[in-house]
């Protein structure tokens, strides 16, 4: 009985079992097999059927046209030896539309009570402004938009949160690099004294003076041609931001020299008159007149400010290593001002018989001049 059953499902089993060439899937993949056969068929054999060319021949028109076309070789390659212009630099139409799009962002969004909440304004947006400027007007825009800035950034109800010395509570509205870029950027356009008046009140604009844009607001009014009393204002902010005293600084003293020289220059005062034992200018008399001619009173502040910073330059000098050339761009910038000063220098010690040596070393190794000129 069990070997009837045994056998009964032996027998019966390759009757349920599907066969697998008979599977819809494979049927379905027969078909598509089939069609593309069929497909060839249909255009392997098109010479037989006289289906050679296109429905729409071609003329051979466009094919000489296309052989035609590289013939001007000469052309091609003086094109690509011309240099092309730099799309990044935007054109001064783009530059006062940027600045003008930028103030009318920034505007509504700052001060005591802003009228537009977001987005909101970044104080990276004011390094933005300055190098979009491109005439004086820009940067007395900015230095409004500064002082609403402040009110808002640092103000409770309007009131400024400024401790006893004057200085902002908590961290800076503007970072130093804005200080720099904002004194470098009025030098360039010839307004150094908005500088100085933005500079000399920080309780308005609240933007830090450091020892590069002070010495950068130093050399722009001196190239300016400002009064000797600007310089002096200038050099009174060192000690009010915590910077050292313009005279313990090389660059500094350099340039507060110069300006003395320039007063000296500028009226002839270093070839006329009588010489005392310090080189100062004493009053002369006239042969024609029987009264005595003393020179103008800021004229002898001036002579009176070179004599006073020459012992302090010297001990800067003996102090300080020479000048090489350097690539870094601030170094250069106060190579070329020591440069000047002490060549103007040198010269107004020649002219009054004063020792130069140290001076002239100091150049010489500095590669400033070749060769000490003999005394």
């Amino acid at each position: 009985m069990n070997v009837a059953r045994s056998s009964f499902r032996i027998l019966a089993r390759p009757a349920a079992i599907r066969q697998i060439h008979s599977t819809p899937a494979f049927f379905a993949k027969k078909k598509k097999v089939q069609a593309a056969a069929l497909a060839d068929d249909f255009f392997d054999d098109e010479e037989q059927w006289g289906v050679v060319e296109d429905l729409i021949p071609t003329t051979p028109e466009p094919k000489s046209k296309t052989k035609a076309a590289p013939t001007p070789s000469p052309v091609v390659a003086s094109t690509s030896v011309e240099k092309k212009p730099d799309e990044r630099r935007l054109t001064p139409g783009q530059r006062l539309h940027r600045f003008n799009t930028l103030v009318g962002f920034v505007r509504p969004r700052i001060g005591r009570h802003p009228t537009k909440r977001t987005p909101l304004v970044r104080r990276t947006v004011f390094p933005q402004l300055i190098q979009l400027s491109t005439m004086p007007e820009h940067l007395h825009t900015i230095a409004e938009l500064m002082a609403v800035w402040k009110e808002g950034r640092l103000g409770t109800q309007g009131r400024a949160r400024l401790g006893p010395d004057g200085h902002p509570k908590g961290a800076h509205p503007f970072d130093e690099p804005t200080s720099e870029l904002f004194a470098r950027r009025c030098a360039e356009l010839g307004i150094p004294e908005h500088a100085l008046a933005v500079f000399g009140s920080f309780a308005t604009y609240a933007l830090p003076l450091t020892l590069p844009a002070a010495r950068r607001l130093l050399h722009a009014l001196l190239a300016a041609q400002r009064p000797l009393a600007d310089i002096a204002t200038a050099t009174a902010l060192y000690p009010t931001y915590g910077l050292p005293p313009a005279t313990e600084d090389l660059p500094s003293c350099a340039l507060l020299l110069a300006a003395g020289l320039r007063e000296l220059k500028s009226a002839g005062a270093g070839t006329e008159g009588a010489k005392g034992e310090d080189g100062a200018v004493v009053e002369e008399a006239t042969e024609s007149e029987g009264t005595h001619k003393a020179a103008p009173a800021h004229h002898k502040t001036a002579e009176a400010l070179v004599y006073a910073l020459l012992p302090t330059l010297q001990t800067h000098l003996a102090a300080t290593p020479p000048m090489p050339e350097s690539r870094d761009v601030r170094d250069k910038t106060v190579r070329g001002w020591l440069k000047g000063v002490t060549r103007d220098l040198n010269e107004f010690l020649q002219g009054r018989g004063r020792e130069r040596a140290w001076l002239e070393g100091w150049m010489v190794r500095s590669r400033f001049i070749a060769t000490p000129s003999t005394q």
